[in-house]
């Protein structure tokens, strides 16, 4: 997860994980807030592990 979606430095990593994860057959879901409040981070992650 990133520390939030739409900065571009965040976004080159995502197309890296989502390259490594093509190579290395897994699915990757790499998505992050749109503000940089941790709160949203964890509200997301309790979300998918829900």
């Amino acid at each position: 997860m990133p520390k939030l979606v739409g900065i571009s430095y965040f976004e080159a990593t995502g197309k890296g994980v989502r390259e490594a994860g093509e190579e290395l057959n897994i699915n990757v879901h790499y998505d992050g807030p749109t503000s940089a409040i941790h709160e949203d981070q964890v509200r997301m992650l309790n979300t998918w592990m829900a």
